[in-house]
């Protein structure tokens, strides 16, 4: 039994995990997930989010003080020890690279490759932005963040029935799961030393999003030659809903570099 919730739809010796971006859950890769048939994939629903519990119950759980990624790491590993995994592509989302860049350095012995989709790599180089971010979502509500990712996260030439569907799911979001995964964010690792890994990893991010760059990206596709940098034009920065096709594409080859 695991504390996070989770599904597989395989059994194989080297399933792909993907890992959601905030807000949202794991349903974020149903699009891509259709177009990964005969692969081995688990996905995996955050603190809060999809059918996992609250953050503080999973903070409860292993006796975390405080809301920090690290208690979203220790949930995945136990899911990767029920499942049996010995080897995985680690692979995510806004936060969910994030998440998978942490997992990684802590196992590297697991990671067989990574995918990095339109994440934040180092932590917050200023914590104050998202101190406030987060005082604001106690004392207004998550919708009142959110409504302004529907100007961000995704482009103008999106389908308009994604900026529908994505709306109708910002605004269930729970206040206080919005908040603790912010606090799990702003208390979280560098994701650096898995990229100086030898395992295949994929930088990939959407031309137009506005959280990271290209000069970053770039300059750390440049330091290690086992690592690709990928730019999806028209898109921003939840890539798995906006060009779902592109992504799976990506994750085929990536599967490909994992198996050598």
């Amino acid at each position: 039994m695991t504390i996070l919730s989770y599904s597989r739809t395989g059994n194989s010796d080297l399933p792909i995990v993907l890992f959601h971006a905030m807000p949202l859950s794991a349903t974020e890769w149903r699009p891509v997930l259709g177009l990964l048939d005969g692969l081995d994939v688990i996905t995996v629903d955050a603190p809060g989010f999809g059918a996992s519990p609250s953050g503080k119950e999973v903070s409860a759980y292993f006796h975390a003080p405080s809301p920090a990624l690290d208690t979203y790491v220790q949930g995945t590993l136990e899911i990767l020890r029920a499942e049996h995994v010995q080897h995985a592509v680690l692979a995510g989302n806004s936060m969910g690279g994030t998440l998978a860049l942490n997992v990684a350095a802590t196992v590297p012995e697991v990671t067989a490759a990574i995918g990095v989709f339109s994440s934040s790599i180092d932590p917050d180089p200023d914590p104050a932005p998202r101190a406030a971010l987060i005082e604001k979502i106690r004392r207004e509500g998550a919708w009142s963040v959110l409504e302004g990712w529907l100007n961000t996260m995704i482009t103008p030439a999106d389908p308009p029935a994604l900026r529908t569907s994505l709306e109708q799911e910002f605004r269930t979001v729970s206040d206080t799961a919005f908040a603790w995964v912010q606090e799990a964010m702003a208390h979280r690792h560098s994701g650096a030393p898995a990229l100086a890994l030898s395992a295949p990893t994929l930088l990939v991010r959407g031309a137009k999003d506005p959280q990271t760059t290209h000069e970053d990206y770039a300059a750390r596709a440049a330091a290690n030659a086992n690592t690709r940098l990928v730019e999806i034009p028209d898109a921003a920065h939840f890539t798995p809903l906006e060009q779902p096709a592109e992504v799976a594409r990506l994750l085929r080859e990536l599967f490909v570099a994992a198996r050598g």
